[in-house]
């Protein structure tokens, strides 16, 4: 062990050495920024012009010298890959830096810009509108990109959208965790304006703001939430977790809402101004008090739900239970939903399991669709993937079983289906 780490420290070293510093001066930017020149310090406000396209290889540092915008009318590509992400933020937290503004992309003509294995950090939006919106990203008629599997952390917003500002962009965010951003408007983590956007395989956890929707704010804005998890999100106002406004129609599946605080009303969810919220397959528990806040202009379906305190409320629909979900350690913010003694049946089941929609499609073990954004997995090789020893993060890992190779999910948990035999499994 003493031989590889020793191996890694001199690996290390070298390629520090191989590597250089870029001054990127204020103007515009397009071409591809590689490791040789990383990290590249941006020393004044850049744009990428409609027509160009910047590129941002694999495991580049992009470090911002001072409170500049990074403007976006053409097209970027920054997509890094697991366990060499790309990074953007600023040499020094406290001034922060502009974020990543994406404005008429929809009008460029070009390919989808590309947000992929990326860390936005320290991000602050201030001064007058537009630009105290979006913490580490703005979009603005910007439908055109994808962010996936990346962090935005420690962003914030003097108006609107800590982390993430969507306007008339139906932008798809795909396995993003969005944690400790800060808004003093709404939308600590993300605010949707007009906006249908996907948010799939979120984790959405530890923002705050000072009006509605410390998770999500959606205003007039429809979007569809699918297999996240919304959890210790705080607002002064209404709709912690999330909050529904203004003619808003959101479509929230498989996911689990936990642990936020709303000082007035709807700590996991706020249904406001003629809006119209659709629940499915979701598990709304130990929120603060009144969980779920509908206005009498509003409405809210829930249909196969677990929701705390739901019992007799007009949204209660079919399948729907109010049941313990027997959350692993909710505490530590870990939501799997449990079976200690499986497979017997009897109390350590959590009522969760098998009970979502008969018609959804089934779990990755084959068997019924479960409640929640983490399904319990019954058949297979399964197992979660944890760091022992050192700090930092584990990027990627693959674990293999026979001919079978799978990656783990955000929370480190893999399942292999198998027939009957026997395996040696690794993870590499």
């Amino acid at each position: 062990m003493k031989k590889l780490i020793l191996l890694v420290s001199m690996t290390f070293l070298f390629t520090s050495l191989l590597t250089g510093q870029t001054h990127i001066p204020a103007g515009n930017v397009n071409g591809i920024w590689n490791v040789a020149g990383s990290p590249y310090i941006v020393d004044g406000e850049i744009q990428i012009i409609a027509g160009d396209q910047l590129t941002i290889d694999p495991g580049v540092d992009v470090e911002f010298s001072g409170h500049y915008k990074f403007i976006i009318y053409g097209r970027l590509s920054a997509e890094g890959l697991t366990g060499n992400t790309i990074t953007f933020s600023a040499q020094t937290p406290a001034t922060g830096w502009h974020g990543l503004r994406f404005i008429d992309t929809n009008a460029n003509g070009q390919d989808s810009s590309k947000i992929v294995y990326c860390e936005i950090e320290d991000g602050k939006a201030t001064g007058t509108s537009p630009d105290y919106r979006g913490g580490g990203i703005y979009c603005s008629n910007s439908s055109d990109i994808l962010i996936q599997n990346s962090q935005l952390i420690n962003n914030s917003a003097l108006s609107n959208g800590g982390a993430i500002y969507l306007s008339e962009s139906d932008v798809v965010i795909d396995n993003v965790i969005i944690i400790d951003n800060i808004a003093s408007g709404a939308g600590g983590g993300i605010y949707l304006y007009n906006s249908d956007a996907v948010l799939n395989e979120m984790i959405i956890s530890d923002n705050t703001a000072t009006y509605d929707g410390a998770g999500i704010n959606c205003f007039n804005s429809n979007p569809a939430i699918t297999w996240s998890q919304i959890y210790g999100n705080t607002t002064q106002w209404n709709g912690a977790g999330i909050s529904c406004y203004n003619n808003s129609a959101p479509v929230i599946q498989n996911t689990t809402i936990s642990n936020n605080l709303a000082y007035q009303n709807g700590s996991a969810i706020a249904v406001l101004y003629n809006s119209d919220a659709t629940i499915l397959n979701c598990i709304i528990w130990d929120n603060a008090t009144n969980g779920i806040y509908v206005e009498p202009a509003s409405t809210l379906s829930a249909t196969y739900s677990d929701i705390m305190n739901g019992t007799g409320q007009t949204y209660f629909g079919t399948g729907c239970i109010a049941l313990d979900p027997l959350f692993a350690d909710p505490v530590n913010d870990d939501f799997r939903i449990t079976w200690a003694n499986f497979p017997v049946q009897d109390s350590t089941k959590s009522p969760c399991i098998n009970a979502g929609d008969p018609a959804s499609p089934p779990d990755p073990d084959g068997t019924r669709a479960d409640m929640g954004s983490l399904p319990y997995l019954q058949s297979g090789i399964s197992g979660t993937i944890t760091l022992q020893g050192g700090t930092g993060n584990i990027l990627n890992v693959e674990v293999t079983a026979g001919s079978i190779t799978v990656s783990p999910d955000i929370n480190g948990e893999y399942l292999i289906n198998l027939g009957v035999g026997t395996y040696s499994v690794s993870a590499s």
